[in-house]
């Protein structure tokens, strides 16, 4: 750098030159100019090169940088898209495997019907799958609670008052079910063949969900037992109006009986 501390008097025309070409772009393209920059210093210190052939050649790397800057951010974008697709991908095939479980229940499911529900020969879903079934319904029931617990109860925390943090769990436990159009995923497993496998899974996280509804109704002002019990019967009521609905073909009574229980709740 000894180059610039006693410049003479070429150097500084050079230097105002590319300080100049700086001052145009270096607020739009910082990282891109400093690279430019950085090489156009360099043909200052070994040579005193005309300021116009300078300030061309920092222009030079400056455009060829932005063409760099602009084809790796196409790639990034790309290899964005091909995630986001393989995600969208993969939830399509577990709710289309999950339609065919909740239709038929996990004994009555056979690899023909998934697979074709799926859009795949057998072969591949064992790809996919390659604990058969059996994984199929593991896989399912985790997306279940995960959905089910961010849908609905999630609700429950906040700095809302209880009754409307419980009415927000109502809701969306009505969205989860499809306002008693689909299914409880967790409750199909937990009364078929393949209920054994995930029996302590199952009761472990309904523990859990219950505690969970209790405590925000002892914020709203119940004592423990009377809150887990009113938190159980709340649980046992959202079931039982999908139960009817289901044995009724109509999504109605679910409907009515999730507006009876906001009213409780209010």
């Amino acid at each position: 750098m000894s180059n610039f501390s006693n410049p003479d008097h070429a150097s500084k025309r050079i230097w105002s030159t590319l300080v100049v070409f700086i001052d145009d772009d270096v607020c739009m393209f910082p990282s891109v100019i400093t690279l430019a920059t950085l090489k156009a210093i360099h043909a200052l210190t070994r040579h005193a090169v005309a300021p116009k052939k300078v300030a061309g050649y920092a222009k030079k790397s400056h455009q060829k940088a932005q063409r760099d800057a602009a084809t790796h951010s196409n790639v990034r974008f790309a290899t964005l898209g091909a995630m986001v697709n393989r995600v969208q991908s993969k939830a399509l095939l577990h709710a289309q495997l999950a339609g065919v479980f909740q239709a038929r229940g996990f004994a009555g499911a056979t690899l023909n019907e998934l697979a074709a529900a799926a859009g795949l020969g057998k072969a591949s879903l064992y790809h996919h799958f390659p604990g058969g079934k059996a994984e199929m319904a593991a896989v399912l029931l985790r997306d279940a609670v995960a959905r089910l617990e961010k849908g609905a109860f999630a609700r429950l925390n906040g700095s809302q008052p209880p009754q409307e943090r419980l009415q927000r769990f109502v809701d969306g436990f009505s969205d989860y079910v499809d306002g008693g159009e689909s299914h409880c995923f967790i409750a199909v497993l937990a009364q078929g063949s393949i209920a054994k496998a995930h029996k302590k899974l199952i009761a472990q996280q309904y523990d859990d969900w219950l505690h969970h509804l209790a405590s925000v109704f002892e914020q709203a002002g119940e004592k423990p037992k009377r809150a887990e019990r009113v938190a159980a019967k709340l649980l046992a009521d959202l079931y039982g109006f999908l139960l009817v609905a289901k044995l009724r073909s109509d999504s109605k009574y679910f409907r009515q009986g999730i507006k009876r229980l906001k009213k409780e709740l209010a």
